[in-house]
């Protein structure tokens, strides 16, 4: 048995080649955890957990495209959350690549902000910044989770 949990994040980007140019971007995944491991480490149990994604990203300029990919959820041994969502744009096949790296002095902060890049097959074209906007979808992702078969 695993669960399932909705996330709408919302920021901007900027193509490497026009730095002083911010454009929108949104994305809108659903995550379904497929994959818990345990190993044993020196410190006990530790398990890791990675969800696939499936969603939409709206990059103004650049897609707007389902994505999917995966989510790791390594929050509390590693302290980080990657994120690798694949899209294809109108220049062709994409990911956007980012993790949370988590902080226990900022723990709300680190876990609502996702820096990105964004790769096309040979090199790394836009990078940017992901928000959870805590204030006004807080509920929307507290209602989101079941308990899916996945």
């Amino acid at each position: 048995m695993g669960f399932s949990f909705a996330e709408r994040m919302s920021g901007s980007y900027y193509l490497l080649s026009e730095p002083l140019l911010a454009h929108a971007i949104a994305v809108d995944i659903e995550a379904h955890v497929r994959v818990l491991r345990a190993r044993t480490a020196r410190r006990g149990l530790r398990a890791t957990v990675t969800a696939s994604v499936v969603g939409r990203i709206r990059a103004e300029g650049l897609a707007d495209a389902t994505v999917q990919g995966t989510l790791g959820l390594h929050a509390l041994h590693e302290r980080r959350i990657p994120y690798d969502l694949s899209f294809t744009a109108e220049a062709g096949p994409m990911r956007l690549v980012g993790e949370k790296d988590l902080s226990w002095l900022a723990p709300v902060e680190t876990l609502v902000v996702l820096p990105f890049t964004i790769v096309d097959a040979w090199k790394e074209i836009a990078r940017g910044t992901l928000r959870f906007d805590v204030r006004r979808d807080w509920r929307t992702l507290a209602r989101s989770f079941w308990a899916s078969p996945f």
